[in-house]
């Protein structure tokens, strides 16, 4: 190459990379296509069967501004489903390439009949070209429960169905009037049932279970799981007991159980208390008044004054006899 012909090829590549500094490559646009993706959950019910269905509220949220379906509100929406089965959250319309975020939860009830299922799913919706860039979209969802790596193949909510049973745990309540005592003292207590074959308390022995209660307190005999509807009663009582100073509570309580289902089917039980009068109360109170003037261990304070008082009375006689006697023997 001649020296005329390298310098126009110098000339040249200057000039192209002035043009390339100057005005900057800018991407072409591409009419993108656009892809839909439609978001399920799906409601399992284990445990008994329900009466009648119960309606289950699932919410989706979008992580970083990610597109959402129709209707949504602030990032959000949410999908009802009555009973076992399955939802949607709507169509989800996607126009770009990228990894789409979104956390997908259940809305705890109030029916006290079921365990709500309280498991969060992270869901990430990937769009990518289905071939040449530019041209068709495709959506791919990868779906695990938060805080795991494991993939799930649906976003499945199970709830434990409960009301084949209901639950009652009766306190107790020990209260101390009168005196203040040195020392706490335990009392015992007893919860009989009426007829053997009622439910009772684990560890009941006979259709009887005790409670132990040292001072003044609040316990519970323990759970008593009701199965069926009918009628339960039970007398609970304290046990006389040996403490010195104690005038014990004599009260014999009678607590009345009525379990009934509800318009859903549910177990419901309705407690009432009377006492030994007949009168309804609020709770098994019993109330023992302490006497320590009553009380083998600390006595009569007053009387041991006076035994004090006589002794040096007696010692300070003795005393004085002796001084007069020797007085006396010196003369």
């Amino acid at each position: 190459m001649n020296r005329r012909a390298r310098n126009v090829l110098q000339k040249t590549v200057m000039l192209a990379l002035l043009f390339l500094l100057c005005f900057p490559a800018v991407p072409v646009a591409h009419a993108a296509g656009t892809v839909t993706a439609s978001i399920p959950v799906y409601k399992a019910i284990s445990g008994g069967t329900p009466a009648k269905a119960e309606a289950f509220t699932f919410v989706l949220a979008a992580q970083n501004g990610a597109p959402m379906p129709a209707g949504s509100v602030n990032g959000t929406k949410s999908a009802s489903i009555s009973g076992a089965g399955n939802g949607t959250f709507g169509t989800i319309t996607y126009s770009e390439v990228g990894d789409y975020c979104y956390t997908i939860r259940e809305i705890a009830g109030s029916n006290t009949a079921y365990a709500y299922d309280s498991t969060i799913y992270d869901l990430t919706v990937q769009v990518t070209w289905a071939g040449d860039v530019g041209g068709d979209l495709k959506a791919v969802q990868y779906l695990h429960k938060d805080g795991e790596t494991t993939k799930q193949e649906k976003a499945l909510f199970t709830n434990v169905y409960q009301a084949g049973s209901v639950i009652v745990d009766p306190p107790v309540q020990k209260v101390i009037s009168g005196d203040t005592p040195s020392k706490s003292g335990t009392f015992v207590f007893y919860l009989k049932a009426d007829d053997a074959s009622y439910p009772m308390p684990s560890g009941s022995t006979g259709g009887t279970a005790v409670l132990s209660i040292t001072g003044a307190g609040t316990k519970d005999f323990g759970n008593i799981t009701f199965t069926q509807a009918g009628t339960y009663t039970y007398t609970v009582y304290e046990r006389k007991g040996s403490l010195g100073g104690y005038k014990y509570d004599t009260t014999v309580y009678t607590m009345q159980i009525v379990v009934t289902r509800d318009s859903g089917g549910n177990l419901v039980a309705t407690r009432t208390i009377t006492d030994s009068a007949g009168k309804t109360q609020s709770g098994l109170t019993f109330v023992n008044e302490y006497d320590e003037t009553t009380d083998p261990k600390t006595g009569d304070t007053s009387l041991r004054s006076l035994w004090w008082i006589l002794l040096l009375a007696a010692g300070a006689g003795v005393g004085a006899a002796l001084y007069i006697r020797k007085k006396q023997k010196k003369r």
